[in-house]
């Protein structure tokens, strides 16, 4: 990795900050370390699987806001799943402390390190009518910070603490064109971007069944992502092998708003040679539900889209007009701005 792609961040995306201070989680740290009981069973052994180096380090990368993730990550994460979202947060903060120390050197030019700023390719990747029946350009920063907490999540995946928030489009193929689990695979979509500049929040959508509906022209699923992109700074769209996106993404294409950058990233096939045959539910994501009880699959599958069909629902076209950007705070409060408008800045 000889190269760092700079994205602008939607700043109407960005609302209050939830800040963790630094000494209360080396506090919580040091207090589990001697064995105090906080009645979390996730937390204990996650919070004991990591040292206050990794907490300084994180503090020092991400701040305060990077911290209150950790911790949601480290409360909400099964313990068997942490390990596989901490290590390439580990992999963040190597990275982090290289780039400050040849910046600090002065020696970019002697290792070939560049920095580059997004070119998009929104005028390829266009939206199409079929997002006039939806409150495709209503956004809500609250939404958009819980979105792109760390970890396993409701039908999805987020990896990273930092910013900018990037949405993953992938075609849900392996090498030899089976169907891949999205679990096991999205990490090795992840090393392919990194090694092409891309760092940041990545978040894969799974394939929901509970989301298979159709209503106003578009299934719930491909709504599901709609929502998610236009609470996003960036959407990219990953081409597996040469040629056209599959069916699904295509769709996704046509409901991810021209307000968002958009991006085509092509990997060739066999570098995502890690791809699986997902023909069971992986264990990480079925037999449980968020409490910790034992579920069946059905039970599963409609407790994992819960989450999404609740803002589904207020998704289709309603009062709100579509010829400008609305934006809904944690308050409440509405403002307007002109699709004009530069909401983008590089500052992060």
């Amino acid at each position: 990795m000889n190269k760092k792609i700079s994205i602008p961040i939607n700043r109407l995306l960005r609302g209050k900050v939830d800040f963790m201070p630094l000494e209360d989680i080396l506090n919580l740290h040091r207090a589990l370390k001697l064995g105090m009981d906080v009645g979390s069973t996730s937390l204990t052994v996650n919070m004991n699987s990591i040292s206050e180096v990794d907490i300084r380090d994180v503090y020092e990368s991400y701040g305060g806001a990077g911290l209150r993730k950790l911790v949601f990550m480290l409360s909400t994460t099964p313990a068997q799943d942490f390990s596989h979202f901490f290590d390439s947060i580990k992999f963040d903060l190597l990275f982090s402390g290289f780039i400050k120390k040849i910046k600090s050197e002065g020696e970019e030019e002697n290792i070939g390190w560049k920095e580059e700023n997004l070119i998009s390719d929104n005028d390829t990747l266009k939206q199409s009518d079929t997002l006039s029946g939806f409150n495709w350009n209503v956004i809500q920063p609250d939404l958009s910070w819980k979105l792109f907490l760390p970890g396993v999540r409701h039908g999805f995946l987020v990896y990273g603490l930092g910013e900018p928030r990037i949405l993953v489009s992938h075609p849900f193929q392996g090498i030899n064109g089976e169907d891949y689990d999205v679990y096991t695979n999205s990490l090795d979509v992840v090393t392919s971007l990194r090694s092409r500049g891309y760092s940041g929040s990545f978040l894969f959508l799974d394939c929901l069944h509970g989301l298979n509906k159709v209503s106003n022209g578009a299934p719930h699923w491909a709504q599901w992502f709609s929502i998610i992109a236009k609470h996003s700074d960036l959407v990219l769209f990953i081409k597996e092998y040469d040629g056209a996106f599959n069916e699904s993404q295509k769709l996704e294409i046509d409901l991810t708003p021209d307000m968002v950058q958009k991006k085509i990233i092509e990997i060739p096939h066999d570098e995502l040679k890690w791809a699986q045959i997902s023909d069971d539910i992986p264990e990480h994501s079925i037999f449980s539900d968020s409490d910790g009880n034992i579920i069946t699959e059905e039970e599963y599958r409609k407790f994992e889209a819960e989450f999404a069909i609740q803002l589904i629902s207020g998704y289709e076209r309603s009062s709100f007009p579509d010829d400008r950007t609305i934006r809904i705070d944690e308050d409440g409060n509405i403002n307007e701005y002109g699709f004009e408008e530069s909401i983008y800045e590089y500052e992060y």
